[in-house]
C-alpha cells in the first residue's frame, strides 16, 4: 500500500526548508518531525518537476501537487475521465519558471 501524501502545506516548508534556508535533510527531517528519506522522496520529486525555492505565485496548492504527483505515476481505475483540458491545465508547464508571465494567466 502506498505511503500517504504530505498535506501541500508541509511539502512546501520541506522545500522551503531545503532549498529556501540550506538545511539538510536531516535538519528538515528533524525540524518537521519527518523521516529523512521523506524530506529527500519530496526533493527529488520537485526536482524533477523542475521546480525551484520559491516556487511561482500562481503554484498553488493543487498545481504544486500536480507536478510532484504527474497523473500517470499513480494508477488509476478510471484513466479516460481526465478531461483532454484538464491534462493541458495540468501540464509540466503551469507551475515553473516559465509560468510566472502574464501569458500563463491567459492559459485556460
Amino acid at each position: 500500500m502506498p505511503a500517504k501524501r504530505l498535506p501541500m502545506r508541509k511539502t512546501r516548508e520541506v522545500l522551503r526548508l531545503r532549498w529556501g534556508l540550506g538545511l539538510t535533510s536531516r535538519q528538515a527531517a528533524a525540524s518537521l518531525g519527518l523521516a529523512r528519506s521523506t524530506v529527500a522522496e519530496y526533493v527529488r520529486r520537485a526536482e524533477e518537476a523542475g521546480l525551484s525555492w520559491p516556487l511561482p505565485p500562481d503554484c498553488d496548492d493543487f498545481i504544486l501537487e500536480q507536478r510532484l504527483f504527474p497523473l500517470g505515476s499513480v494508477p488509476t481505475s478510471t484513466p479516460s475521465s481526465t478531461s483532454p483540458a484538464l491534462r493541458r491545465w495540468l501540464s509540466p508547464t503551469t507551475c515553473g519558471p516559465e509560468s510566472a508571465g502574464p501569458a500563463a494567466m491567459s492559459r485556460g
